[in-house]
C-alpha cells in the first residue's frame, strides 16, 4: 500500500514500488470508497508511476511551478490503511536541498540518478508515494527516508510527462508493472 493523490480527474500519481507486481490496484478515496484503477505508467528508475482512476472521486491538485529551493515550507497528506480503514495524517515538510540523487532502480539492479530533494518530515515505511505540496500544488513524491536520520526523506520532482497535460492524458492504456520490488 501507498499514498497516491490526484493530479486530473482521472489520473493520480505514486511511486512506482507502491504498485511494482500488482496484477490489481484499488484507490480508496476520502470517504472509504474503493475503486479499481489502471497502472498506466511505471518507471522503476524514477520510482513514478500513475494510475488511471474512475473519474469524479476527488479534488485534483495543481502543480508547483518551477524547481524547489531549499528552505520552502510545505505538506504532505500521507495515506494509512489500519483495521481495513483509511486513516490521512498531514505532516509538515521543509526542503533541504534540490539534487540529483544518485540511488539505483526499485529492483537495485542498476545506478540511476533522480531529480528531486531532500526533505525534513516525519515519514514512517509505507508512507512511499505521498506527495509533496507546495503552496497547495504538487512538487514531488515521497519514495524514501532515511534508515540514518530521523526525520529525514527524499522526493522526485514530478516528471513532464505527468505535468504535461497533453502527454498525462494520452495515458490511457494500462502498461506492465514489472516484478515486486520487496
Amino acid at each position: 500500500y501507498g499514498s497516491a493523490s490526484l493530479v486530473d480527474d482521472r489520473h493520480a500519481i505514486t511511486a512506482a514500488h507502491v504498485v511494482a507486481g500488482a496484477t490489481a490496484v484499488d484507490v480508496i478515496d476520502a470517504s472509504g470508497a474503493r475503486h479499481r484503477a489502471e497502472v498506466v505508467l511505471f518507471d522503476p528508475d524514477l520510482d513514478v508511476a500513475v494510475l488511471r482512476t474512475p473519474a469524479g472521486i476527488g479534488m485534483p491538485l495543481g502543480f508547483h511551478d518551477g524547481e524547489v529551493d531549499a528552505g520552502v515550507l510545505g505538506r504532505a497528506s500521507i495515506a494509512r490503511l489500519e483495521d481495513g480503514a483509511v486513516t490521512v495524517r498531514t505532516t509538515d515538510v521543509e526542503v533541504l536541498r534540490h539534487v540529483e540523487i544518485a540511488t539505483t532502480d526499485i529492483y537495485r539492479e542498476r545506478d540511476v540518478t533522480r531529480p528531486g530533494f531532500e526533505i525534513e518530515a516525519a515519514v514512517d515505511p509505507g508512507d512511499s508515494g505521498a506527495v509533496v505540496t507546495v503552496d497547495g500544488a504538487a512538487a514531488g513524491i515521497i519514495w524514501a527516508r532515511s534508515t540514518e536520520a530521523s526525520n529525514r526523506a527524499w522526493a522526485v520532482d514530478i516528471p513532464g510527462v505527468v505535468r504535461d497535460r497533453t502527454s498525462r492524458r494520452a495515458l490511457v492504456e494500462p502498461v506492465d508493472t514489472g516484478r515486486c520490488s520487496g
